[in-house]
This record gives structure tokens, sequence and C-alpha cells, in this order.
């Protein structure tokens, strides 16, 4: 996303605005030219982002009610790292003299903030709070044709994520509707996708997102997995 003129409005904390203090609100206010689609805001706060201060940003086009007559539903879908720990504990061992380039590994990865998770891996003495299945439906039924936002958000590791809708009806087509850029993201996003029995495969890049949509002849509950390779 390009903003011109108002920096303050998207700044580096202690640099360009100051930061939010708790308790309190501030309203974004800003104008762009020409300019939509899927982004996402985070905050810019030391790593608090990590903590879970994100979320997606549409912006929607002048044309978009011509283009929402190309299919039923729409809905943004999140993955993201999470570590159990909070990133104010990880940071400082990560900037620590002779720990160059030794991320730490996030502990799961959530899609829509949920994720399942072995929790036998504590034991009670690590006093965590631990769910072992915290998933749930992430998009709405009824539709033939659904379009879909995939954003890819990551702390300190590369991840590339492979998503797979797996449905409960046959996939009658996939269709790369659009692909747009993340506001950080300058390079190319590229999908690879291969019919897997009633299922569909989906890659996924660092800070990268995009825009797919696929039908199917009757709306069944549709069952999204991700699986994250980390990149070094």
């Amino acid at each position: 996303m390009f903003q011109y003129g108002s920096n303050w409005m998207d700044g580096t904390s202690g640099i360009s605005k100051c930061p939010i203090p708790p308790g309190r609100s501030f309203t974004y206010d800003f104008l762009i030219d020409g300019q939509y689609g899927s982004y996402w805001y985070h905050s810019h706060y030391s790593t608090q982002y990590t903590d879970g201060m994100v979320g997606p940003l549409i912006i929607h086009a002048p044309e978009e009610a011509e283009v929402r007559k190309l299919y039923d539903h729409d809905e943004v879908i999140m993955l993201q790292d999470w570590y159990h720990d909070e990133s104010k504990d990880l940071l400082p061992a990560y900037l620590a003299l002779g720990n160059e380039n030794k991320e730490p590994t996030p502990d799961n990865a959530l899609i829509q903030g949920t994720s399942i998770f072995n929790c036998s891996k504590y034991d009670a003495s690590s006093n965590r709070t631990c769910e072992d299945n915290s998933t749930r439906e992430v998009f709405g039924g009824g539709s033939a044709l659904s379009l879909l936002i995939l954003l890819s958000i990551p702390f300190l590791r590369k991840p590339s994520y492979e998503i797979f809708f797996r449905t409960h009806q046959a996939v009658a087509a996939l269709v790369v509707y659009s692909i747009v850029q993340h506001l950080i993201s300058q390079s190319n996003f590229n999908w690879r996708y291969v019919y897997i029995f009633a299922g569909v495969f989906a890659a996924l890049l660092v800070f990268q997102c995009g825009v797919v949509t696929f039908r199917s002849k009757t709306w069944g509950r549709h069952f999204p997995r991700a699986f994250i390779t980390h990149i070094d």
C-alpha cells in the first residue's frame, strides 16, 4: 500500500509517531489513490504483531459491486506462526551475541487463530494452559462459488505454507481468480495447485497473499489444513 504525505499514520513507534498508550485509542485517517485489494495491518511496536496484534485490511474497489456478481461468498483466511512463549521472552535470545540466524522455530501454525496441538508435550509443572483442539469452522456454507483470501503472516522464520482444502463434495473447478500483492512484498506470487481426491492444495510464501475461487456442485463442509515448512 502506497501512502504519501501522512507518515504519522503509518509510522514506526518513536520515530514518525508516538505509540498508542494502554487503554487509549487512535483513529487512522489517510487517503489512498487508485489502490484496492487485500492487505493486512500489524503493530509497529517491537514484536507485538507476533503475539496477535494483526488482522486483515480490505480496501474495496469502486467496481466491486459488479465483481461480486461472479461469486457467492468471500472470506479472509489468515495463516500465521504461533509461539507458546511471548515474543518479549524470545527476542533476547535471538538478539544475543553468537545467535545470528538462529531464529526460534514456531510451536504451531494457526488457521484463523486456531489449531491442533499435542498438549501431552507439557506436564503439569509447566504451568501452561493448553487445549488440544481449538479448531472451528472458518468459513460459512450455502455457497456454490466461494472466494478465499489467504494471508501469510510470519515472525522471524521464513515459512512456506501449504493449505489443503478438504471437501465433502466433489470439486467441479478451481480457478485462480486474481493475484494480489502484499503491501510489503514486491515479488510475484505463484500458485501451485493439484487435484487430490476431493481436495485442493495451494502454496503460499512468506509475507504474501492470494485470492482463489473454487466451485463445488453443492456446498458441503470444507476442512482446511495447513502444513508449514520453514526456509533456512
